[in-house]
């Protein structure tokens, strides 16, 4: 959601986007802690081990988490080119661009 900070709770609470993986999440919590999304504090549910896999669950099911790097292209004669911004996925071979160097 454009101009909404986001926060862990924001993610793990509010956001529209995320809005099935959250009722997955705190179904899950409500079943093994019997205290909804509305009793917890973002740290209060990390800190509470019955909610670990939900969490884990809920991180693995959403992009939430997950870096955005640059990726850079080695051209034929070993220049470098690029600089679009793509999500990391399983596969992809990434740099980070630190102060217009290549780290």
């Amino acid at each position: 959601m454009p101009g909404v900070i986001q926060t862990q709770e924001h993610l793990f609470k509010a956001c529209t986007a995320w809005r099935k993986q959250q009722n997955v999440l705190w179904k899950e919590v409500r079943s093994q802690t019997k205290r909804g999304w509305d009793r917890f504090r973002i740290a209060d549910l990390y800190a509470d081990e019955r909610g670990g896999g939900a969490i884990l669950e809920f991180l693995e099911t959403t992009d939430v988490g997950w870096k955005i790097r640059e990726v850079w292209e080695e051209g034929s004669d070993g220049s470098v080119e690029g600089g679009d911004e793509v999500e990391v996925e399983e596969g992809l071979a990434v740099v980070e661009v630190y102060g217009g160097g290549i780290s």
